[in-house]
């Protein structure tokens, strides 16, 4: 995968975990947080790996 690809894919990776909440006190914490953290391991796990290849 090129380097560009690359970039844009960490960039991804950024702006979605920018989304998560930010503080555990509210209510909604959790399940968000779960699900940002799916988000990011298939980032990381399926696409990111892919560009060391």
């Amino acid at each position: 995968m090129d380097k560009i690809l690359k970039e844009k894919i960490e960039k991804l990776r950024e702006l979605v975990w920018n989304e998560d909440i930010p503080h555990s006190t509210i209510p909604e914490y959790k399940e968000h947080h779960e699900s940002i953290k799916k988000i990011l391991k298939f980032i990381d796990d399926e696409l990111l790996k892919e560009t060391d290849k």
